[in-house]
């Protein structure tokens, strides 16, 4: 039953917050279900700790045909993790003033809706349902980002639904490819498969038509320019959703088929896949480098930040894994504490633009930490979760001996540390005109600063991993045993050296 509530209870929310208007229920019901969900992963991961690969198969039908649920421990982290941002997002979104943003809030029922199917989709064993909920969070994204910006972002809009509708039909080739060759949809039918005839073509077809669906939808290089276009144009507390949450699935994704479903397609472009994170990784960081923006710098840097995770995805192994891993996790944390910091700071100062004013350390110095502490590590500073996350990238690219990939890593590092200090000095300090005015955020006059808890919150997160990383590095690291054994459920525990 946890695992049908992960899903259905979020969904059905959705439906009655419809129903409801403006008030404390709505606000409950919310917070209500992003309790919830944390507590399903810790329970659901409390079992998973006794048998690596926890399974269900809802209405007792055969496998390859039943809808199959399955939790681990890197299912289990992005579980708890989305939960701590979708109540900070939540919270601020319905506690805000009216005056403290340019855009409307973010419709709850798609807000919940998106939950929903995020959570189907860390739990989804089979080829199909792992689609299916693809699909709903790209409608419930649709929805926020269409109502959010208006007829101003029509055109941002979209060009981001029809890159996801081209992604949609790629993934749908890719599992008509499947089905045809293996005759099941299960994530270990599929394996079992794919090893019995590892030099049938029809594989590396179907690995080619899924893996660009999902890095479509991971804003991998060139389609991280949709995403620096249009997370600008949304409201702080969506774009921090968003940033942290939205391109991890199309990563978690791309992660899970390349380790568990198709591994020897995915070995065999893993050259490819190493070319196209470097090339994520510049696009992002170049495109941050050339922004005046505060929102838009931070939205270029989620693409950049993409490009890491696909790197160690292309680098297989169990260092690089788990390094993916413990990355994704942290920059979920920290991407969204950086939007919600930038948020309380544009409220106070109204701007947000880079240069132009008065900055926000000499009006309130508790937004300027909370903005610090994530933007040095988001950098790879020393003692924050970046530092940590970026170490045990870096040690993976060594082993795999990949040198001009590890050149790659820290050029990229250097330029992220730039774009962090070009946003403190241009938005918390003070500075010189701006370039390129961010005519669809420029305020005139200061607003009431919104509840600084949520970045406060996910800052001292990133903090205590910081100071404390062997639980979550532990954590990867079975993480990344379980997404290389061959058969998860019958695995033996072991360190990953």
């Amino acid at each position: 039953m946890l695992f049908v509530s992960l899903i259905v209870l979020p969904l059905s929310a959705a439906l009655v917050v419809g129903l409801l208007d403006e008030g404390p229920r709505r606000w409950l019901i919310g917070v209500v279900q992003g309790v919830h969900l944390l507590g399903c992963g810790i329970a659901l991961r409390s079992t998973s700790s006794r048998s690596l690969d926890e399974h269900t198969r809802l209405g007792d039908w055969p496998r390859g045909v039943a809808i199959e649920l399955g939790m681990d421990n890197v299912s289990a982290g992005l579980l708890a993790v989305t939960s701590l941002l979708f109540v900070a997002t939540w919270l601020w979104n319905f506690t805000r003033p009216e005056t403290v943003d340019l855009r409307p809030r973010a419709p709850a029922g798609a807000l919940l809706a998106l939950l929903g199917a995020c959570s189907g989709a860390f739990v989804a064993r089979d080829l199909f349902h792992l689609f299916v909920w693809l699909e709903v969070s790209m409608v419930a994204t649709f929805a926020i980002i269409a109502i959010e910006t208006g007829r101003a972002g029509r055109s941002a809009w979209l060009a981001y639904l029809s890159v996801n509708v081209f992604s949609s039909a790629l993934f749908i080739l890719g599992i008509a490819l499947v089905v045809g060759r293996a005759g099941t949809l299960d994530f270990q039918g599929i394996a079992a498969s794919s090893r019995a005839t590892p030099d049938d073509p029809v594989w590396w077809f179907a690995w080619s038509a899924l893996a660009t669906a999902l890095l479509i939808k991971s804003s991998a290089f060139p389609m991280g320019a949709v995403l620096g276009q249009t997370y600008p144009l949304l409201s702080w507390p969506t774009a921090a959703l968003f940033g942290g949450l939205l391109t991890k699935v199309g990563v978690y994704g791309l992660l899970r088929l390349s380790t568990q479903v198709l591994p020897g397609p995915a070995a065999a472009s893993s050259d490819t896949l190493v070319v196209l994170a470097c090339a994520t990784m510049l696009f992002g960081v170049l495109g941050a480098a050339a922004s005046s923006s505060a929102a838009r710098i931070l939205s270029y840097h989620v693409v950049s930040q993409v490009g890491y995770l696909l790197l160690g995805i292309a680098l297989g192994g169990g260092v690089a894994i788990a390094a993916t891993v413990f990355y994704t996790l942290h920059h979920m944390v920290v991407k969204a504490a950086l939007f919600f910091a930038c948020g309380a700071g544009e409220a106070v100062v109204g701007r947000s633009t880079v240069g132009a004013g008065p900055g926000v350390l000499e009006r309130d110095r508790a937004v300027a930490l909370a903005f610090a502490v994530p933007a040095l590590s988001l950098a790879g500073i020393p003692l924050l979760s970046g530092f940590w996350a970026k170490f045990a990238l870096i040690r993976g690219t060594v082993i795999a001996g990949h040198w001009p990939a590890l050149g790659f890593c820290l050029g990229v590092g250097v330029l992220t540390l730039y774009s962090m200090v070009k946003v403190w000095s241009g938005l918390f300090a003070t500075g010189a005109e701006p370039a390129e005015p961010d005519v669809t955020r420029e305020r005139s006059e200061p607003q009431p600063r919104p509840s600084l808890w949520p970045a406060v919150v996910l800052a001292a997160v990133s903090v205590w991993i910081g100071l404390f990383p062997r639980p979550l590095w532990q954590l990867s690291e079975r993480a990344a045993q379980e997404l290389l054994a061959p058969d998860p459920r019958t695995a033996v525990a072991k360190t990953v050296r």
